[in-house]
């Protein structure tokens, strides 16, 4: 039986199940994007790294993301439906069905009892990996991660989800794929992840994702990857916090394997008004299989920002960013030849517009 039909069984079976419900129902409706210029002053023909999918325009001004989206929710049932427009959709989403690169949401839950938060979701859904989604306002800095650009933005299949307490949550995901919608049901059976989050402390998260599955090799054959991603995040003080991250990954039985490693700090200036974010990133992938070239020196990239960040009204904010890239070995492209670092600035306005009910 096609997907489609197994869906719309399984939604009006949620619905049917939701009218038993006894909690007042909420309805959350969201307007976001982000819009963007860039400077490169090294060149004035720079090329963003191939591995980037957001603010790939360089010397030029765009629109990076837009997005609308719909979350209804009851005791019992929940869903959410988003669509997006922009160039991150046309670079990440490039693989997919042209019907699909507009999608950034399409999913339903449904809780099992009333007194426990056990959920079972399936859809296209956000990626259980990483800090960061495609929309700009709600990351703690202007630009991507490297972490961001090379895990997946969102996942397709079915999640079950258990959170005992405040402190823990639990959550187990049967997949088509790394990052893909168009992909068959029948590799559900193939591609699997895990997520486990504790918090121990209003102040303090630790969270471990990680995925194991097929994906398509540069040979173009599947081969086996495992993906592992830690980070932990610290409220130090009213006024500042931290991350710190690292991913790792092999394939190929163990022939091709990466790790990074990521720090983070924000220090609000004023109240509600004005941040300041620093960054610093390390990777190394000496065989290619995100962002390096296969290299015998097995090269590193480093990449670290500056970011300021004003909030003039509540669902609008200004950020200022400086970026810079380096490595042993060329990454980049500045005026069609190949370089080992970049500079870049990065001034990107972003806006989230709520409604709740």
């Amino acid at each position: 039986m096609p997907l489609k039909y197994l869906a719309t069984i399984f939604c009006l079976w949620l619905l049917h199940q939701s009218s038993f419900s006894q909690k007042k129902d909420s309805l959350h409706v969201s307007f976001m994007g982000d819009i963007y210029t860039s400077w490169f002053p090294d060149a004035t023909k720079s090329v963003r790294p191939d591995w980037t999918v957001n603010y790939k325009k360089t010397n030029g001004a765009g629109l990076n993301f837009l997005a609308g989206s719909f979350h209804y929710r009851n005791n019992h049932f929940r869903t959410t439906i988003a669509g997006m427009a922009g160039e991150y959709p046309g670079q990440n989403l490039a693989a997919e069905e042209p019907w699909a690169r507009n999608i950034l949401e399409a999913n339903v839950g449904y809780r099992f009892t009333s007194d426990e938060e056990v959920w079972l979701d399936m859809g296209i859904l956000p990626s259980h990996i990483g800090t960061e989604s495609p929309a700009g306002f709600v990351n703690p800095v202007a630009t991507r991660n490297i972490i961001s650009e090379i895990s997946p933005y969102y996942e397709t299949g079915i999640r079950l989800s258990y959170q005992p307490s405040p402190e823990w949550y639990f959550a187990i995901l049967s997949l088509n794929g790394w990052q893909r919608i168009t992909e068959p049901v029948s590799r559900l059976a193939e591609n699997w992840g895990l997520q486990i989050s504790w918090k121990p402390t209003a102040e303090w998260i630790m969270n471990s994702s990680s995925f194991i599955g097929k994906v398509p090799s540069i040979q173009g054959a599947d081969v086996t990857r495992i993906y592992s991603n830690v980070y932990t995040t610290l409220s130090i003080n009213p006024r500042s916090s931290f991350l710190a991250g690292w991913d790792w990954g092999i394939q190929e039985n163990r022939r091709r394997q990466w790790h990074e490693l990521l720090f983070q700090y924000r220090y609000r200036l004023t109240k509600d008004k004005c941040w300041v974010n620093g960054r610093y990133e390390f990777i190394t992938d000496p065989t290619g299989v995100f962002v390096m070239p296969a290299d015998p020196v097995k090269p590193s990239l480093h990449m670290t920002s500056v970011n300021i960040d004003y909030m003039p009204y509540r669902f609008f904010q200004l950020r200022a960013e400086l970026n810079y890239l380096f490595s042993n070995t060329t990454v980049v492209k500045a005026n069609g030849t190949p370089v080992d670092r970049q500079l870049s600035i990065f001034l990107i306005g972003s806006f989230k517009f709520d409604y709740k009910k």
